[in-house]
This record gives C-alpha cells, structure tokens and sequence, in this order.
C-alpha cells in the first residue's frame, strides 16, 4: 500500500515548500555574493525533493490552475 496525497493538499505542500526555499535563497544566499556555485547547488537540491517525491507518487500536484486550458487545448486538437 503506497501512501499518496490527494492533488489539493499536494499542490498546497509545494506552494509551502517553494515559498520557504524562495524566502531561504532570498535571504541568506545575499551573504555569498562570490560563491555563485553554492547558490547553483542549493537550488538543485532544493528542487530535487520535491522532484523526487513527485516521482516516488507521494505528490500528486497536476498543473495547478491550468488544468482546465490543457483539457480544453487537448479536446480542440483530437476534434
């Protein structure tokens, strides 16, 4: 039995989780204004959580607010 997380409470998770990061880089990556490689890896950790929990099926956030655009740009073309 695999846990996974409705779409709602998914794509609340991320909005939570990339604001946190966002603020995080914001604040404290000002202090390495010379070192742009640490900036580079810390955003690619910070995006290969929730990548890999997307992955793994634990996440299940769709496209937010543009699923009903994709859904009606796919009926168009198939009509």
């Amino acid at each position: 039995m695999r846990l996974k997380l409705n779409r709602p409470v998914s794509q609340l998770i991320l909005i939570a989780y990339i604001a946190i990061t966002f603020g995080f880089r914001f604040v404290y990556e000002v202090q390495l204004t010379s070192h742009y490689w640490l900036s580079l890896v810390t955003g690619v950790i910070f995006l290969s959580l929730p990548y890999a929990l997307i992955k793994v099926g634990f996440l299940n956030p769709g496209w937010f607010w543009f699923e009903k655009e994709f859904k009606e740009e796919s009926s168009e073309a198939k009509a």
